[in-house]
């Protein structure tokens, strides 16, 4: 007789039965087959006719007591009723739905690569580094981010086109030259006459004493605001006559002129020569005290030759006359010294000359 006990799975009656062919072979007239104490469900071993062994018998952590699987996340099924947002089919995180199949979005604080996000702030404000789509907002990416600081953002990395490397904005009157705005000079400010005008454009220069501007002063000292006469020296043409003096009363342009008594005449060496021919202007200031005599002005040039020109005063006396001696200079010949040399005229006048304001200019 044969007894089967208890009730087997499918594995262990195909043993039994492989028992009982082998018994029958040898001559035994009795098989007694226990079943497999390992065959049950609980023992952590997945048994063909199991869909899950994870070695209890207790429900509710995703294999039940009868070794069936319980719904769980990761199983490709969306269970509401577990609190499940999505279910892909797997536990890994980053990829729209986490390891505890919670729905993974732009703001929710964790950046999430595989979803192409750059960075997430956990919201969707843009302007804050961190736009609405979870990319990184930075200097250079076309708009502008107030919150970050940004002034301006022309969508490059490039100084001087108004817009910095650091998206500030760039403007005439901020210190620094920005020759793609058309600029020149920027000076700071907007002021105008200091050598950079409001629109950042360079000013001339500021007249050289009594050259006007856009060019400059061959003489050093040419209106003796020094309040010496150096460079110039002193020249006496009359025995005993008076040394003359830089004073500062009745003069013609600035604070100071030369006041000279009697024959008398100062004179300045150029060096190096200077081309007549380049001379914008070759003039003098005077003032007398008298109307019957008059005096002349000398210039010598670097070939030794003289050009001179004698005044005679028909103007009304103690008025400055300017006097022009351009006309009267060889262009093709180069000046390496200028004197003027003042008056006696023999009647009851002082005698008084004054000199101010030689305007022997070129091209600044």
């Amino acid at each position: 007789m044969t007894t089967f006990e208890p009730a087997l799975p499918l594995r262990s009656l195909l043993s039994a039965l492989a028992v009982w062919s082998a018994a029958t072979w040898l001559g035994c007239t009795q098989v007694t087959v226990i079943g497999n104490e390992g065959d049950t469900c609980g023992d952590g071993v997945l048994d063909q006719d199991e869909e899950c062994d994870d070695g209890n018998s207790e429900p509710g952590d995703g294999c039940d007591s009868g070794c069936t699987a319980e719904p769980s996340c990761g199983d490709g099924t969306v269970h509401e009723e577990r609190g499940e947002e999505c279910d892909d089919g797997d536990t890994d995180p980053g990829d729209g739905c986490d390891e505890e199949c919670d729905l993974e979005f732009c703001g929710d604080g964790d950046v999430q690569p595989l979803l192409g996000e750059g960075c997430d702030d956990g919201n969707t404000d843009a302007g804050d580094g961190c736009d609405a789509d979870c990319g990184v907002e930075f200097c250079g990416d076309g708009v502008v981010q107030p919150l970050l600081g940004e002034q301006c953002d022309d969508g490059g990395a490039l100084d001087g086109d108004g817009c910095s490397s650091e998206c500030l904005d760039e403007y005439c009157g901020d210190g620094v030259v920005q020759p793609g705005l058309g600029e020149q000079c920027d000076d700071g400010n907007r002021e105008p006459g200091d050598g950079c005008d409001p629109d950042c454009r360079d000013e001339p220069p500021p007249p050289s004493g009594p050259c006007p501007a856009g060019t400059e002063s061959v003489l050093v000292n040419p209106d003796f605001e020094s309040g010496s006469l150096d460079p110039w020296t002193e020249r006496s043409f009359q025995i005993g006559g008076a040394p003359g003096a830089v004073v500062s009363d009745d003069c013609h342009g600035g604070t100071f002129c030369w006041r000279v008594v009697g024959n008398v005449g100062i004179e300045q060496a150029l060096d190096p020569p200077v081309p007549a021919g380049s001379l914008t202007s070759a003039s003098f200031w005077s003032w007398h005290d008298d109307t019957e005599w008059g005096m002349s002005i000398e210039w010598g040039y670097s070939d030794g030759t003289v050009g001179r020109h004698s005044f005679e005063w028909t103007n009304v006396p103690n008025l400055w006359a300017q006097y022009d001696l351009l006309p009267d200079m060889d262009v093709q010949k180069s000046i390496a010294w200028v004197r003027t040399t003042g008056y006696v005229n023999g009647t009851a006048a002082t005698d008084v000359t004054r000199f101010d304001d030689y305007a022997f200019c070129v091209p600044r």
